[in-house]
């Protein structure tokens, strides 16, 4: 706590991750996210039995329990739905299914404040960063994100769900650059489009993603994506599947219909397990193949 003036970071390790949390007490206020994390809450009730029924807030303890559980589910669901093994057992090319590997688990650090984790990365990784960032510890073996929630929406006031949203996006974006041990770095369209589609299983109602400054996030009538698509299609709004494989850097031309048109072809390649498992293969294995040649092999 010294190196980071004395902030108390709370700690809880689980089978897969290691998080520590600097995050405040929380009140919801909106009853879609009252109901939402209730239901959460009767979930953790099942392993911490002292777990509140109906807490009008939130305190800094409960609120890392219940990022503790829904990281452990997403872990699960990614090695269900990229059909990948939690752990490397033999060599890659083995004829096994790709697999995650890491040395050590999951690092995931929550703030409060933007300088909280900008002391935190500058101390530990070398590089200062407010926002949201990913590293890898080189000894440990270890993959961290660290995120603020101060930085999440801006000058927006954001919930529980924002926050949720946003972890869900970081950590699974560094699963699926485990796989198979970092044998290439994961192309752009990939590497977003993957953590996006697993964020939004999780939180649809969030409408998060990389803008330009000042620029105000969509209403909450366009959460529901799939109209959306079938509306950008139909209207030949539609971003080409050529211009969608040769993008260079997916977050730095960020625009609301590409994400949709991104995240509605995920949601088609990974509908079928096999048809998932295949891609990933193919993308992941010893030999992988580039974007185009992998999705004319599996569809």
């Amino acid at each position: 706590q010294s190196d980071l003036g004395g902030l108390p970071i709370l700690w809880v390790e689980t089978e897969h991750f290691v998080i520590g949390s600097a995050l405040e007490e929380f009140k919801p206020e909106e009853p879609e996210e009252i109901a939402e994390l209730r239901k959460e809450l009767e979930g953790l009730r099942t392993k911490l039995k002292d777990v509140p029924t109906k807490p009008k807030k939130l305190d800094p303890w409960l609120r890392l329990h219940l990022f503790a559980a829904r990281l452990e589910q997403l872990h699960a669901e990614f090695v269900k739905v990229m059909g990948v093994l939690p752990k490397r057992d033999g060599k890659p090319g083995d004829g096994k299914p790709p697999a995650l590997m890491m040395n050590g688990k999951c690092c995931l650090l929550l703030t409060e404040k933007k300088s909280a984790l900008a002391r935190f990365t500058r101390t530990y990784c070398n590089s200062e960063q407010q926002n949201s960032y990913s590293f890898f510890f080189q000894k440990t073996g270890q993959l961290f994100f660290g995120v603020s929630n101060e930085s999440i929406g801006g000058n927006e006031p954001i919930g529980d769900a924002e926050l949720h949203y946003a972890v869900i996006y970081g950590i699974a974006r560094n699963l699926l650059c485990a796989i198979e041990g970092f044998l290439t770095t994961p192309a752009p369209w990939w590497q977003h489009g993957v953590p996006l589609w697993f964020a939004r299983e999780r939180q649809p109602r969030v409408l998060l993603y990389t803008r330009p400054a000042g620029e105000s996030l969509p209403p909450e009538e366009l959460n529901d994506w799939e109209p959306l698509a079938r509306g950008r299609y139909e209207g030949g709004a539609v971003l080409e599947w050529n211009d969608l494989l040769t993008r260079k850097e997916w977050l730095q031309t960020p625009d609301f219909g590409d994400n949709v048109i991104l995240w509605a072809r995920l949601d088609y390649l990974l509908a079928d397990p096999d048809r998932a498992r295949s891609l990933v293969a193919k993308l992941h294995g010893p030999k992988p193949l580039d974007g185009a040649a992998a999705l004319a092999a599996v569809t």
